[in-house]
């Protein structure tokens, strides 16, 4: 086949080029509208890696490799926690802000059965897990881990991924004191 027949075969289904970009174009435009919008806000933490077990003054010259990964999964898996994430609750007053939490959550189902304290355990179980479902840790096998977290509003998403990294740095003292 030379070019001249190529051009011809090209040109002859030229229609159906056009009406499938056409039909690709609309098909993604109206899966834009349809979808909710989402917002990524990402903290880098720089994690300190040292000896601390050591009772002398030197710090080893050298971590190894599977201690480097252990240690890093170790910071990850706290930063994911249910303590942690009990201390952005706290520290943004999420359980306060009811229209926050209604937003959040959606309508709370009324239930008269349960006492208050329940209500509460529940209404911040179900914010532990709104947290959960939005945080994504990771990192790149180096020093730093990226902390983000996606939510609907981008100042809440902002917020949000600051508000975990404080809680985890104060538990981190914690640890180490």
């Amino acid at each position: 086949m030379d070019f001249n027949l190529f051009l011809l075969a090209l040109r002859a289904r030229l229609t159906l080029f056009a009406v499938v970009l056409g039909f690709t174009v609309l098909a993604a435009s109206a899966v834009s509208l349809i979808l909710p919008k989402s917002y990524k806000a990402t903290v880098a933490l720089l994690v300190d890696v040292k000896e601390e077990q050591s009772l002398g003054t030197a710090l080893r010259p050298l971590i190894q490799p599977q201690e480097m990964v252990s240690y890093l999964q170790t910071q990850m898996d706290i930063i994911s926690s249910a303590k942690v994430a009990r201390n952005v609750i706290e520290d943004m007053k999420l359980a306060d802000n009811t229209a926050l939490r209604a937003r959040l959550l959606g309508k709370p189902a009324e239930n008269a059965a349960l006492s208050e304290t329940e209500k509460a355990e529940a209404s911040e179980n179900a914010l532990i897990e709104f947290l959960h479902k939005g945080l994504k840790v990771d990192t790149s096998q180096s020093s730093v881990i990226q902390v983000t977290f996606t939510a609907q509003e981008a100042r809440l998403a902002a917020d949000i991924a600051n508000a975990i990294a404080k809680p985890y740095i104060r538990t981190m003292l914690e640890l180490r004191v």
